[in-house]
């Protein structure tokens, strides 16, 4: 005879974990925004400031299998200092700071790594690890 109470056991702590995981999701995304943001306004160059205080998190987004936040700087003159414009004499290109770009690079590297970690965590606490 087969003894089913660890497997239900199991199944209901699996389902317990998957009813949280989107808010997992959420939260773990929510700080890897802020951690890029943060990334951001250190590359970001200061003249007034304002550049640097005009950087803002929205809100997480799941589609499907993706899930996704928008880290905005609503600065007008944002994405000349982001990608650079021509400059003149003789409109010679004058290079961006790249300030997004490179927090984005390094969050990219980043983010497996500390989705293994929290994930792993998020299991372990749920006694399905």
């Amino acid at each position: 005879m087969l003894d089913m109470k660890d497997f239900n056991e199991y199944q209901k702590k699996f389902k317990n974990m998957t009813a949280q995981f989107d808010l997992f999701l959420s939260e773990w995304i929510t700080k890897q925004g802020y951690q890029t943001m943060a990334d951001a306004v250190g590359n970001t160059p200061v003249d007034t400031g304002y550049l640097r205080e005009s950087w803002s998190l929205g809100t997480p987004k799941k589609d499907g299998n993706s899930v996704s936040i928008d880290i905005n700087n609503s600065a007008e003159y944002a994405s000349i200092i982001e990608y650079g414009t021509p400059a003149r004499p003789k409109w010679k290109w004058a290079g961006g700071a790249h300030m997004l770009t490179k927090a984005l690079g390094n969050a990219a590297d980043r983010m497996p790594k500390d989705f293994d970690k929290s994930l792993k965590s998020f299991m372990n606490e749920r006694g399905i690890g």
